[in-house]
């Protein structure tokens, strides 16, 4: 009886093996494939932006003292949540804003079930004017390169070299940001110190801005030479890691002054000494 058995389960476990094999297969092509409707839909989006059709000239009112730029009127008409657009390395996607900071990671652009989600920005955050630190979020999708990838891409310094600002178009406003922090942190307890800098939107004093920064580039995994105070505004871009449960890989900037350009930051940044990693990190992996 157990060599019937045996010669049975040898028979079937080939069928066992191809089975599984078609399944992780057809997981892979299904992944693509919606990653690749999902970079479809972001062309779509972006000529739409640059290529708007809109009679309304830039500055034209829609309703009595309300102004926006004319590229995103016809984005609105798709989705009134639309607050800006963002543009990083080769990302240039809408952003939106929603009642919560839920609904836009499993959401489309157009409001359709999809788990690449949208890049939002925060919903306690408020603009015109800005708060202290615009925090957006978007997912990291590094196998195929796609949504919130270039995030990670940020943790190396010839990329920020060749990319050292990134701009946020609001409605009514054109910012250019220069990168000076990118950092990983935890969002486990059980993982060590959770550094919750998602939560530092606005700061009440000074002093409570500059700790902040001061706690940002101890963490860096970049340097450069890039000043930063307390009278600068802030743009945080964040997205999933995946060194371990819970990773955060969080890009920072501050805005361009006005007697800055782009240029002027390009080939200065270079590898960090000894950041700050999150307690996590160091048991699984050491130092950096």
């Amino acid at each position: 009886m157990n060599e019937q058995w045996s010669n049975r389960l040898r028979r079937f476990l080939p069928l066992v093996f191809i089975l599984v094999a078609a399944v992780c297969i057809g997981v892979i092509v299904q992944t693509y494939v919606a990653d690749a409707a999902n970079k479809a839909q972001q062309e779509e989006l972006k000529k739409l932006y640059e290529e708007s059709s809109s009679q309304l000239p830039l500055g034209a009112s829609i309703e009595e003292g309300e102004y926006i730029n004319s590229r995103f009127s016809e984005l609105m008409e798709i989705n009134p949540d639309l607050i800006g657009w963002l543009e990083a390395g080769s990302l240039s996607v809408p952003v939106v804003q929603g009642e919560d900071n839920d609904y836009y990671l499993k959401h489309d652009f157009y409001g359709n079930d999809d788990p690449h989600g949208t890049v939002f920005l925060d919903s306690r955050n408020q603009l015109e004017p800005n708060d202290d630190n615009l925090v957006l979020y978007g997912h990291n999708y590094n196998r195929t390169k796609n949504m919130f990838y270039v995030v990670e891409q940020y943790k190396d310094p010839a990329f920020v070299n060749e990319n050292p600002t990134i701009t946020f178009s609001t409605l009514h406003d054109e910012t250019e940001y220069v990168v000076f922090a990118v950092f990983l942190t935890n969002t486990v307890e059980s993982q060590g110190d959770v550094f919750d800098y998602h939560n530092q939107l606005r700061f009440k004093t000074t002093a409570e801005m500059n700790s902040f920064l001061e706690e940002v580039k101890a963490r860096s995994l970049i340097s450069n030479p890039v000043e930063v105070n307390a009278s600068d505004k802030l743009i945080t871009l964040s997205t999933c890691g995946y060194d371990f449960e819970g990773e955060r890989i969080v890009l920072m900037a501050r805005e361009l002054r006005d007697d800055e350009k782009a240029e002027d930051f390009q080939g200065l940044t270079v590898k960090a000494d000894n950041p700050i990693m999150p307690e996590i990190w160091t048991r699984l992996y050491g130092n950096v």
